[in-house]
């Protein structure tokens, strides 16, 4: 797979990923496409996926992690726990720049 864009995640948007080696599974809740122009030389428009899970167990720590969405689709994804003001709920994000 080459580089990947902001396009190659919006089917996924409100699915769960799995990540292998461990047992989180998380809901890609939304793709922040970052706005206004950008030199020619940047290879994609930089944005950011943002996950959500239930704060009910422990945090997934910082990490590259293998992310399935379904079967035989998966991406690598340097996910990081960020601070969330749900109630009840843990979010993370992925960047792309």
């Amino acid at each position: 797979m080459g580089l990947l864009n902001a396009e190659d995640f919006q089917s996924h948007v409100g699915k769960p990923f799995r990540f292998a080696g461990t047992s989180h599974v998380l809901c890609l809740d939304r793709v922040e496409v970052q706005e206004g122009s950008w030199p020619d030389r940047f290879a994609r428009r930089p944005f950011l996926l943002i996950f959500t899970a239930s704060a009910s167990g422990p945090v997934l720590p910082e990490g590259l992690y293998t992310g399935e969405a379904e079967p035989d689709v998966s991406f690598e994804l340097y996910l990081q726990p960020i601070q969330t003001p749900a109630a009840g709920r843990q979010d993370y994000q992925s960047v792309f720049g």
